[in-house]
């Protein structure tokens, strides 16, 4: 129906706006929830009974686990991973959704070929994105103290630059609890 290609056209344009221009992330996921608050208001009569937000979770959660061997999608996926962590810290996202995105980036990177880049460096890109963004509510839900043995143990290593910086960076947020000020 023409609601529903509507609703997935916003849908799409407010994760394509929300990852392009991450500045900007805040506003568009207000939007999301405004639009999400009137859809529930209207019984799912503005898109055609498909719930906005959802749309925009599904979109977020695809692109997050793709392939990581795609090139193109590294800076994507560094957007897409603050807006999970943006919409985790709204609660728009159960609490164990959190969970298991910080585990599966945790998991050992499946085997994509030869010719694959760093899978480990880049799910530790993503998972300091989302950690960062998503620390607080991650703390509360209960986050086992594995992931701060892993990230520590990137802080000393022979990881690149950007990997290490990132981590030191999370680890200090962290310590300041989430005060991005006292950093």
């Amino acid at each position: 129906s023409t609601q529903s290609t509507w609703g997935k056209q916003v849908a799409e344009a407010i994760w394509h706006d929300a990852t392009t221009q991450p500045l900007n992330m805040p506003v568009y996921v207000d939007v999301l929830l405004m639009l999400h608050k009137v859809q529930n208001v209207d019984d799912g009569i503005l898109f055609a009974g498909h719930s906005i937000r959802r749309m925009v979770v599904e979109r977020c959660q695809s692109e997050f686990y793709a392939n990581p061997t795609d090139i193109n999608r590294n800076d994507c996926g560094h957007a897409n991973a603050r807006l999970l962590a943006e919409l985790y810290s709204r609660n728009v996202l159960p609490r164990r959704v959190g969970l298991e995105i910080v585990h599966w980036l945790l998991a050992p990177p499946a085997p994509y070929g030869p010719h694959c880049p760093d899978t480990l460096h880049r799910r530790l890109v993503l998972l300091c994105a989302f950690v960062t963004g998503a620390g607080p509510r991650l703390e509360e839900a209960g986050l086992d103290t594995e992931l701060w043995t892993v990230l520590g143990r990137f802080r000393d290593t022979e990881s690149p630059c950007r990997a290490r910086f990132l981590v030191e960076n999370l680890l200090v947020l962290r310590s300041n609890c989430w005060d991005s000020s006292k950093s």
